[in-house]
């Protein structure tokens, strides 16, 4: 019992410390981003692939809300229609140098945004080593889920397939944990010391998702053009 409350006292003291080194060491200021950032990177249509731009909510006052939340200099949230008609979304979070803190960032995954949201996640299908290459290429490892979504007013489920991936500094971010619903706090206290004494670096959250399985789209040309543009930007695994 004793030791117990020992590791209590101890984890207590050390989130203590942490908070006020976040306070009174961390004095980064953001870099600035200029407008359009994201949307400048990658071209609106692609041989017969065409897309729109779309919020990330329904109304003005939602959407400040949402931006306020997850702090980000610049998001890009694009509808994809292929030639055949098939759709997928390709959305984008980027958190310039000192915008965020890493372990504040971490936390908006599918995971955690979708389930609160009602949505719920197979989790026979949850992969952390998702692979995925293009010209011979080889993008970081991707967290691959399938979600599901159904209320009362609904004859049936809907179905999002889901791939996505956080970088930080240009490597891959491991969240040390199967479920991203918690953060690992062995992680979450590391990376909050090391942005109160360093700052925090670039990241980016990249989610690729449709209502059909992903693999459908693999062997299109024009999909994977794209895809060839966010590897080179963010995805490809250069080690």
């Amino acid at each position: 019992m004793l030791k117990y409350f020992l590791s209590i006292i101890s984890l207590l003291v050390a989130v203590s410390v942490a908070f006020f080194l976040i306070i009174d060491i961390s004095k980064h200021a953001p870099e600035e981003v200029p407008e359009g950032y994201l949307k400048s990177k990658f071209p609106a249509q692609i041989g017969g692939m065409t897309s729109e731009d779309k919020e990330l909510a329904a109304t003005e006052e939602v959407q400040r809300a949402t931006e306020q939340i997850l702090v980000i200099s610049d998001y890009l949230n694009r509808e994809f229609t292929l030639a055949d008609g098939r759709k997928f979304t390709v959305y984008i979070s980027f958190w310039a140098k000192n915008k965020e803190e890493v372990h504040k960032a971490a936390t908006h995954t599918p995971d955690r945004c979708w389930s609160a949201s009602g949505w719920k996640t197979d989790p026979t299908k949850k992969r952390s080593d998702y692979k995925f290459k293009v010209s011979d290429k080889d993008f970081f490892d991707g967290y691959y889920r399938e979600f599901s979504y159904k209320s009362n007013a609904m004859t049936e489920a809907a179905k999002r397939y889901v791939l996505f991936w956080f970088i930080v500094d240009g490597k891959r971010y491991d969240f040390g944990t199967e479920d991203l619903f918690f953060a690992n706090p062995t992680k979450w206290l590391k990376n909050a010391i090391s942005s109160a004494l360093h700052g925090s670096p670039e990241q980016y959250f990249v989610r690729l998702d449709s209502d059909i399985p992903l693999e459908s789209f693999f062997k299109d040309k024009d999909f994977l053009a794209l895809m060839e543009i966010l590897g080179k930007e963010f995805l490809y695994n250069k080690e």
